[in-house]
């Protein structure tokens, strides 16, 4: 099953409360918080529902193990060899992976991941149009791993 990588990039002014309640589910309350989700239909139709405030695609096994090395958190603590053997894991690579593949639940890290802003900013139109039409909001596909990587 594929995992999606999924971003707050806009704020909390003028939103609807069902709309804030779906991104309070999705557990992106502040501004570039990134949560990592199974590719389920339940998952998918709450992405809809947010979609004017989010950008979101399929996360590939590398920028995840990137974004858990340097992000990653286990309760309060920033995740490390030492926290990861705790969890009978080897190290943070074996924990990323084993998590990407579906052998461990993502519940083990503590979600969201506090990203910063892009470096070099957000696409062209900024984040008021859809990235289809050179903005920043909605589906990205696999485009939003260059995201990543300029956040993480």
């Amino acid at each position: 099953m594929s995992k999606l990588a999924v971003i707050r990039i806009r704020g909390t002014t003028g939103i609807r409360y069902d709309i804030s309640k779906t991104l309070d589910l999705l557990n992106l309350k502040k501004l570039y918080n990134c949560v990592v989700l199974d590719d389920t239909p339940l998952n998918i139709g709450m992405i809809r529902d947010a979609q004017n405030y989010i950008t979101w695609g399929e996360i590939e096994k590398g920028t995840f193990t990137k974004l858990v090395k340097s992000r990653g958190r286990i309760g309060s603590k920033k995740i490390n060899d030492e926290n990861a053997k705790e969890l009978k894991f080897k190290d943070v690579e074996d924990l990323a992976n084993s998590i990407y593949s579906g052998k461990a639940k993502l519940g083990v890290l503590t979600m969201p991941f506090k990203l910063s802003p892009p470096k070099k900013g957000f696409e062209r139109k900024g984040i008021r149009f859809k990235y289809k039409e050179g903005g920043s909001l909605g589906y990205r596909g696999a485009g939003i791993n260059k995201l990543l990587e300029r956040m993480i």
